[in-house]
C-alpha cells in the first residue's frame, strides 16, 4: 500500500463522474483508490463528499475524519467534515467545527453559505434557535 498520490487519468474520472451527479459511478472508483491511497487525504475527502450526496452520512462523516487527520491545514475538508457531522446529526461537534472554521473561510475569501447553511441545520438540531 501507498500513501502518494493517486494516477491523475482515474481520479480525474471519478471527479468528473462526481462533478456530473454520477456519485454512484465516482464513490466505485474512490472505493476503488482507497484500497490502494489509504491515506490520501483528496480521495478520502471527495469519498466522502460523494457518501454525503449518496445519503451515506456515517460514511462520510469517517471518511472526512480520516481526511481531515490526515490533512488538518485543508480549509476545504474541515468544512466538508462539519457540514457532515451536521447532516449525520452529530450537532454539537459540528457547530464547534464549523464556528471556529468562519475565520478563516472568511479571511481566505472563500464563500460560506454551505457553512452557514450547516450551522443552521446544528442550531436547529439542538434547538438553538436564536443563535
Amino acid at each position: 500500500m501507498t500513501d502518494g498520490m493517486p494516477g491523475d487519468t482515474t481520479l480525474k474520472l471519478a471527479f468528473d463522474l462526481h462533478q456530473q451527479g454520477d456519485f454512484s459511478a465516482a464513490l466505485a472508483i474512490y472505493r476503488a483508490l482507497l484500497q490502494s491511497y489509504p491515506d490520501n487525504a483528496q480521495v478520502l475527502g471527495l469519498l466522502g463528499s460523494a457518501c454525503r450526496m449518496t445519503g451515506e452520512p456515517e460514511e462520510a462523516v469517517e471518511c472526512l475524519r480520516k481526511a481531515v487527520a490526515v490533512a488538518p491545514l485543508r480549509i476545504d475538508l474541515k468544512a466538508e467534515y462539519g457540514i457532515a457531522l451536521a447532516e449525520a446529526g452529530e450537532h454539537e461537534q459540528a457547530l464547534t467545527l464549523l464556528e471556529d472554521l468562519l475565520p478563516a473561510l472568511s479571511a481566505q475569501g472563500q464563500d460560506a453559505a454551505v457553512v452557514y447553511a450547516a450551522l443552521g441545520d446544528a442550531c436547529l438540531g439542538l434547538d438553538r434557535l436564536y443563535e
